[in-house]
């Protein structure tokens, strides 16, 4: 099996967010797609941040149909 990986700047494309920024999520605790090789250099995994998006967009679609429901 083999695993499409990319940059943390290619990743800051995909998303459309600044290279900072994307530093910043790469290295957040709970950011499962990124992981480091040899100490410094981080790789993302690009079925893992798909599935992550997928994920993120779900919780956000709950949120967002949770706090617009018309209780009255």
């Amino acid at each position: 099996m083999t695993t499409n990986c990319m940059t943390v700047s290619e990743m800051a494309r995909r998303l459309g967010i600044g290279r900072n920024n994307a530093y910043l999520l790469a290295n957040s605790e709970g950011f499962y797609p990124a992981f480091k090789l040899g100490g410094r250099r981080i790789i993302i995994s690009e079925e893992a941040l798909s599935r992550w998006m997928a994920e993120q967009t779900s919780a956000a679609s709950t949120e967002n149909g949770a706090h617009g429901q018309n209780n009255g």
